[in-house]
């Protein structure tokens, strides 16, 4: 049972595509939108505000006191999670693809903010927390970070993996979980966090209260339409707008 009714304002975010004017769906891949928050709104946050619930609440349960690496925290998810962990109580490490994005991660709750590229940047993310290392790294880059967020957790932290926008890691020897302070390490996918009807609604509804409240707020939307799909791709792809 969903409890949708003819006329209810609904949404979807891990259900296939939606580059279409209309389609059928499931009733249990729906779920009943707030009157308080925008349907562009909805469209651009949905997918990335149950991603951040799952990272920060289900997937590992972020404490007050935890101290995290968000990459990419001008992104469209990793603002959310920067903010939301911040929130959480949690020390915030971002960092980001430039300098001109320091404020950006600033104003988002991050406590420190480094660039990823950095040479020094493991050494810098050691001084930061006293050579301790981090609890949670939380990496939407991929490849150009991967080894890097490894090295800069504390013994039997946990590397979160979450997406590859610079491309896939390299193959890891397993061993060096070992090597680097018996660590864990997993690969999730929004799909497998929101698979029951009492998930989806647990993480929807967390993010949907997380925005009426002003926990998070995301970027502002930018509105295309359908005949306008290749602009929304180049604006997504254009990294010195708010991205990575």
């Amino acid at each position: 049972m969903t409890g949708l009714r003819v006329g209810d304002r609904v949404g979807y975010g891990s259900a296939g595509p939606s580059y279409v004017e209309a389609r059928v769906m499931r009733a249990s891949a729906l779920v009943r939108l707030p009157d308080g928050i925008a349907d562009d709104v909805v469209a651009a946050t949905l997918t990335r505000g149950m991603t951040a619930e799952y990272l920060l609440f289900r997937l590992h349960e972020l404490k007050a006191g935890e101290t995290v690496i968000v990459h990419a925290a001008t992104g469209g998810t990793g603002l959310i999670v920067c903010q939301w962990a911040k929130d959480l109580g949690a020390t915030v490490i971002a960092t980001v693809g430039a300098e001109s994005k320091f404020e950006m991660a600033r104003e988002a709750g991050a406590d420190h903010v480094l660039l990823h590229s950095a040479e020094d940047f493991v050494q810098q993310v050691r001084e930061l927390t006293n050579g301790r290392g981090v609890d949670v790294a939380y990496d939407s880059i991929g490849r150009d970070t991967f080894m890097k967020s490894i090295e800069c957790l504390r013994p039997r932290g946990l590397m979160v993996a979450y997406g590859n926008a610079s491309g896939k890691p390299e193959p890891l020897d397993v061993l060096a979980l070992s090597r680097h302070g018996s660590l864990f390490l997993t690969r999730p996918n929004l799909g497998h966090y929101v698979a029951t009807r009492e998930d989806l609604e647990l993480s929807t509804g967390r993010f949907f209260d997380a925005l009426e409240r002003g926990i998070v707020w995301p970027h502002p939307v930018e509105r295309f339409a359908l005949e306008e799909a290749p602009a929304a791709h180049r604006h997504l792809e254009d990294r010195s707008k708010h991205t990575i």
